[in-house]
């Protein structure tokens, strides 16, 4: 059977991932409570039962957070823990920031709130020029209403930022505009103040900052950041002077210590984080912005220390939020945990993995350290999306209940399928999933060197027990060695889903030897549609035939809509037609072909690269216009669709399109050119010992809760139903008007519209017999989706000599069907 090139599977998404290690690297500056057997990285595997307690926090939510707050500031001693958190309030006079300082004991109890006094929130005015007008007054219109270039009117706003907590009190740099607009003559003013206030909430004083000095003609600098030194306060400023201002206690401003031009750290998107000495961590790019780094900073001194780059696996996989950590120099939070190192390492070493954790989030933020096993931290969770402000705690294995392990392991595993894993752990009494997740193996250099390990652990037989495959691909490797289950029988013998129809086109389209080896949640159909009034009423053509149809409509059509040069067009027909010229289950090529031939007789029209394409400004200045116009006018022949939502239909048929349309496919010898594309499926591993607990995992992806469940993803990604009432009733959707639901629960219809030729244009609903005509059409497509790159790379290099005019096209395809089959051959 076919053996996939690794590169691209990653991106397309094979996730034939067959054992990995959580277990840490070791800690130099002490013991890992994480590994307190002192395992190394490949000492376990993924069915090691210890996996799943291993790197686990728990968490007591402080404080509950608006979806609009965030905190600014924090601070920790032996008396308690201090942040301070920012909320953006909107209303129909505009925008309206709150400053909250939140106090708690050291264990997350007796949280206090004080809220800060602002001044100069927003005020609008649109001013009467009548004589005895309020200049003063708020207005009371509609936002649409206002006139914002009229010769009365005056806009006053403050916002606050650069939020700094020391012992005694709280500060912020507030910054001041003032725009009015009276007879003609405006007025903008800008302002900086230094504003502190009372742990109470009162202010204590304002004091202006006069940012112009540093600010002019030949030189622009701005506060980056505002941090506490012993007694006093600092401004570190970025751009063309970086450096530190002192701050006394009484607010005194003092001037600028400029730091060398050598080291300009701040200039270069510096982040920072607050050590226990009151030093900094400093996190920036390089002057090419393509690596990071990290030094300490001492404000009292203004010396940078030794400078350290962030190591590869860190900036690679995310490195997001960071805090100073106690026994690691640095901690820092991405989508799968959290993680750290010292000063000087090249490894990271994971601290908290969030699907161990049931913490279903893309990452801490306001991280703060109150000792290895104990931190604060505020998430956005992903199944309610609450914004929570949380004390975690550390759980040792020994107190976690001994449960059957289970592994699933993937490339780049989405959310979905953490959320989701995660809600399985919390409600299943017997088994816990534990995640494997070659992504984190990746590199700048190397982006596919976790597909090279999990294709080394393929061979050497290590399965796990889920197999989650992001993409489109075929599993006939793994099926060949016969280590996946039969998802057909599982199906047939469950109670609940045997009595669903599925759409089974989809089903057949990745059937192997009549048997499924795959759970599909959803899917999409990609195919090419056309106007009957110009292709007639078919399903199906040859590229000879396009070609007539273009000759006959003046030959100076655009066939194919969308943007292509000859290697993203052979890309293309690979994608549409690789099924038709390698067969998978008989391992026969037939590329020597006149379609072939024309696929690439076509091609050499194009250009060779994007450069060629010649995008002026002109191209640029039209191009949207064009776009939309190309369709309607007849100079595209035909559009692509990618029908995952067929709502979206109503934008390309009755929009762009403006007329009927023939889903009429891709050029193929074989029938309709369309096919079924699959995100991501999942499989079972025959050899699995818990393949029952496997299935009741996977099984949830196939039931109505999850099938009729619209938040999982976004339309277009997740795809259609797999069950054929659902995905009816989502066709039949687009024969209604659009509504919404007005104070009485009313629903009112509105149109949908389109612009075109400078005027909006009704898109009406499908008709029923519209609807009817691509339900059918999707219930026909049953081809699965193609791709393997080591074959893409033979087709560019032998069309080369085409191109270059050394070789017929019939030439070619003679030479690419003697390679692939060589190559197929090979790797069957």
């Amino acid at each position: 059977m076919k053996k996939s090139n690794w590169k691209k599977a990653l991106s397309l998404g094979l996730a034939l991932l067959m054992t990995v290690s959580f277990a840490a690297c070791s800690n130099a500056k002490g013991n890992d409570p994480n590994n307190p057997k002192g395992k190394g990285d490949n000492a376990t595997t993924a069915s090691d039962p210890s996996l799943a307690k291993q790197y686990v926090f728990r968490y007591k939510e402080v404080g509950g957070l608006d979806q609009n707050t965030s905190v600014v500031a924090s601070r920790v001693d032996g008396e308690g823990i201090e942040m301070l958190t920012q909320t953006y309030i909107w209303d129909e006079y505009g925008e309206e920031q709150i400053l909250e300082l939140l106090t708690m004991k050291l264990d997350g109890s007796d949280l206090k709130k004080t809220k800060m006094e602002l001044k100069n929130q927003v005020d609008h005015a649109e001013l009467d020029s009548s004589e005895g007008a309020d200049d003063g007054a708020r207005l009371e219109s509609e936002m649409e209403d206002y006139d914002y270039y009229n010769d009365n009117y005056e806009y006053e706003n403050s916002w606050y930022g650069n939020c700094c907590l020391t012992k005694d009190g709280v500060y912020a740099i507030r910054n001041y505009n003032k725009y009015s607009s009276q007879g003609g003559v405006e007025e903008n003013i800008n302002e900086t103040y230094l504003c502190s206030w009372n742990k109470d909430g009162s202010p204590a004083y304002e004091t202006k900052f006069d940012l112009t000095k540093y600010q002019n003609d030949n030189s622009y600098s701005y506060i980056s950041r505002m941090v506490s030194i012993g007694d006093t306060l600092g401004l570190i400023m970025a751009g063309d002077q970086s450096g530190l201002i002192q701050v006394s206690k009484d607010g005194t401003i003092g001037d600028l210590t400029k730091l060398s031009l050598e080291r300009d750290v701040f200039s270069h998107d510096a982040t920072m984080a607050e050590k226990d000495d009151g030093t900094f961590l400093v996190a920036y790019y390089n002057d090419d912005w393509s690596k990071q780094f990290i030094c300490t900073y001492d404000p009292a001194t203004g010396k940078l220390g030794e400078e350290y780059q962030i190591p590869e696996k860190a900036q690679y996989n995310g490195f997001y939020e960071f805090a100073a950590g106690k026994s690691t120099d640095v901690v820092y939070s991405n989508s799968e945990g959290l993680f750290g190192f010292n000063l000087g390492d090249t490894e990271v070493k994971k601290i908290m993995d969030y699907v161990n954790s049931d913490l279903s989030t893309y990452g801490l933020s306001s991280l703060y350290f109150i000792d290895d096993e104990h931190f604060i931290a505020s998430f956005n969770e992903t199944v309610n999306y609450e914004n929570v402000m949380a004390l975690f705690t550390y759980v040792k294995p020994e107190d976690i209940p001994d449960k059957k392990v289970l592994s699933l392991a993937g490339v780049y595993i989405d959310s979905d399928v953490k959320r989701n894993v995660i809600n399985f752990n919390k409600k299943s009494n017997e088994y816990r999933i534990i995640l494997s997740d070659y992504g984190q193996y990746n590199t700048y250099d190397d982006y596919t060197m976790g597909t090279t390990k999990f294709n080394n652990d393929m061979i050497a037989g290590n399965v796990p027990d889920i197999i989650y495959v992001n993409g489109n691909l075929d599993l006939n490797t793994l099926i060949s060695k016969h280590v996946l289950a039969n998802i057909d029988e599982r199906i047939k013998n469950d109670p609940e889903l045997s009595s669903i129809e599925f759409m089974d086109n989809v089903f057949e389209a990745y059937r192997v030897d009549g048997v499924l080896y795959q759970v599909i949640p959803k899917f999409i159909v990609r195919t090419w549609i056309a106007k009957k009034s110009l292709v007639g009423d078919r399903s199906s053509w040859t590229m000879a035939e396009v070609k007539e149809v273009a000759g006959r409509l003046n030959g100076d059509k655009n066939i194919f809509g969308g943007e292509y040069i000859r290697e993203s067009f052979l890309d293309l027909v690979m994608s549409y037609c690789g099924n038709d010229f390698v067969d998978l289950k008989t391992g026969k090529c037939d590329f020597d072909n006149q379609l072939f031939v024309d696929f690439l007789e076509y091609a050499r029209t194009l250009p060779s690269d994007w450069q060629e394409k010649g995008y002026d400004d002109e191209y640029w200045d039209h191009y949207y216009e064009n776009y939309q116009s190309q369709y309607r006018e007849n100079r595209t022949l035909m559009q692509e669709c990618f029908i995952g939502d067929p709502s979206n239909l109503k934008y390309q048929v009755k929009g762009l399109m403006g007329d009927a349309v023939a889903y009429i496919g891709f050029p193929s010898e074989k029938g309709n050119g369309s096919f079924i594309q699959l995100n991501n499926s999942y499989a079972i591993s025959a050899k699995s010992s818990y393949q029952d607990g496997a299935w009741e995992f996977v099984r949830f992806f196939l039931t109505e809760d999850y099938q009729r469940n619209e938040n999982y993803q976004y339309g277009y990604a997740d795809g259609m139903s797999v069950y054929k009432s659902l995905a009816r009733e989502a066709v039949n959707k687009i024969t209604q008007k659009p509504y919404w639901t007005d104070e009485n629960g009313k629903k009112v219809e509105y149109d949908d519209t389109f612009w075109f030729g400078g005027e909006s244009v009704i898109m009406e609903p499908f008709t029923q017999a519209e609807a009817d005509e691509l339900f059918n059409f999707i219930c026909s497509v049953s081809k699965p989706s193609y791709y393997d790159e080591n074959v893409s790379k033979i087709v560019y290099e032998e069309a080369e000599a085409f191109f270059a005019g050394s070789k017929s096209a019939k030439d070619v395809a003679g030479m690419v069907q003697n390679r692939v089959q060589l190559y197929v051959n090979e790797n069957r």
